[in-house]
């Protein structure tokens, strides 16, 4: 499943879950009767205990199909036994849920839901985050003529259930305005306007369709829209607001979408892109949507206070982004309304408490740990002049085999001059001369001589001045001082 048509199938589900395919009598209990329940019912008798009444809940389906004391909530498929149904429409004060106090009135509407849903079965449905997308069959429409694609029929059959009736069909002009817009989220040229008009070739708006598709401007559009979602900033957002470079990240979800990524790869190596194997410098960045929160570097702060932080906002993120879950709800208590326990909550938050950032953050940029990245103008300089020092060491690789002849002829040369002139070795008009090359008894026979370049200070003495076995000798705070 590839992102961009993974918006086009996110999409039909949207239009399949609001629009059915089955009869427009049947009632669906996520789509008709959750509602109701959550805001006529679910304070007394829902997932608080603190407020819970009657020891009975509404929010789950053993609870409210399971018989206490010879009564049920609901009963599938017959009003008479159940309720929940004589107490909505009680017309006794004392009796009728829920209570007029309370100002949360049932409405002759959603009455009739109630009827229609336990008539029919009484069919619950699951959290929604939890259902698989599933094939749904196109409704059958009165104006076949007007169906561009599945979608349409979902529409027009929502739209006669309700008794309304489409809109004509927009003029050209308008309907690639609203197409750019959408996919681009900029206004087409006039030069792209009038191509479109002109063009009344069968495939005309597909072929626009596609190209914006595969625009650079689509995958800005998209990644905006993601960036959102992943609370994505340049800055550290706490106190000073320091600078911090996430661009990479960004740069990164511009080629996912460009480049048409499959989802379930978008998502690992967003997600743990740096826990794979071997990962490369790209799947690293990646990773970066986890390090997209808000961090602080307030001298007065606990670091390990925001070390958690960081973490809950991971959880919360992720939560939120690919799961469709408030999951922050369950980090004080088991959550009321989406399926998640406190002790689950920490169970997911244990996988990103495992990490190296520290609490403390810097104002001075990026905290490590850190991946060094290179923008593409900078990657080509390095490449330039990695390929230039390439050719370089090889022309002076070239060089020393071609002087490497020459070398040894001069080495040879002069070996030959100095072994017939060796006092060409020994320097001349030198107070010193500290070769160290040759000893005998543990002494050295090298040369020392004192002249009037060389002062002796303080405890400093010359020990002997003949060519073999002298030296100088510095005792205490005596110094050796040698003028030009």
């Amino acid at each position: 499943m590839f992102i961009r048509t993974t918006w086009k199938i996110l999409g039909i589900a949207f239009f399949c879950s609001s629009f059915p395919s089955h009869s427009s009598a049947e009632i669906s209990f996520n789509r008709d009767i959750r509602p109701i329940l959550s805001n006529k019912c679910f304070f007394c008798h829902g997932p608080s205990e603190k407020s819970r009444k009657a020891e009975l809940r509404l929010d789950l389906e053993e609870e409210a199909f399971k018989e206490k004391d010879g009564f049920a909530a609901f009963v599938r498929k017959s009003l008479a036994d159940s309720e929940a149904w004589h107490r909505i429409t009680s017309d006794d004060p004392d009796e009728v849920m829920p209570p007029p106090k309370f100002k949360k009135e049932v409405t002759k509407d959603e009455i009739k839901k109630i009827k229609q849903w336990i008539e029919q079965g009484a069919n619950w449905e699951g959290h929604w985050a939890f259902i698989p997308v599933k094939q749904t069959n196109e409704p059958k429409t009165e104006l076949p003529q007007r169906v561009r694609n599945p979608i349409d029929s979902f529409v027009f059959d929502t739209l006669k259930r309700k008794g309304l009736h489409p809109s004509p069909e927009a003029d050209r002009r308008t309907l690639i305005r609203r197409l750019y817009l959408d996919l681009t989220g900029l206004p087409p040229s006039p030069a792209e306007i009038n191509d479109f008009i002109f063009d009344h070739s069968r495939h005309a708006y597909e072929r626009v369709v596609d190209r914006l598709l595969s625009s650079e401007a689509y995958a800005e559009r998209m990644t905006l829209v993601w960036m959102d979602a992943a609370r994505y900033g340049d800055t550290s957002v706490f106190h000073d607001d320091g600078p911090r470079d996430m661009w990479p990240w960004r740069d990164w979800i511009l080629r996912a979408y460009k480049n048409n990524m499959p989802f379930d790869q978008f998502s690992i190596e967003q997600l743990a892109g740096d826990l794979l194997p071997n990962p490369t410098d790209e799947q690293k960045i990646a990773s970066g949507f986890n390090r997209n929160h808000a961090t602080t570097d307030e001298g007065g702060v606990i670091a390990e206070e925001f070390r958690v932080e960081y973490v809950v906002d991971r959880v919360k993120t992720t939560g939120n982004v690919w799961m469709g879950l408030t999951m922050e709800c369950a980090q004080c208590h088991d959550h009321k309304y989406d399926p998640i326990s406190q002790e689950e909550y920490f169970q997911f938050y244990a996988f990103y408490n495992n990490n190296a950032d520290p609490g403390m953050q810097t104002r001075r940029g990026n905290t490590a740990p850190m991946l060094e990245v290179f923008t593409p103008e900078r990657k080509k300089q390095l490449q330039d002049l990695t390929n230039k020092q390439k050719v370089l060491a090889s022309k002076l690789n070239n060089r020393k085999k071609d002087a490497f002849p020459q070398f040894l002829k001069w080495a040879k040369e002069a070996t030959a001059k100095l072994d017939e002139n060796k006092s060409l070795l020994e320097p001349t008009d030198l107070v010193a001369h500290l070769p160290l090359d040759n000893f005998t008894d543990n002494k050295t026979v090298d040369l020392v001589r004192e002249s009037n370049s060389c002062q002796l200070q303080g405890n400093a003495k010359i020990i002997g001045q003949a060519k073999f076995g002298g030296g100088i000798k510095i005792e205490g705070n005596g110094y050796l001082e040698v003028k030009d």
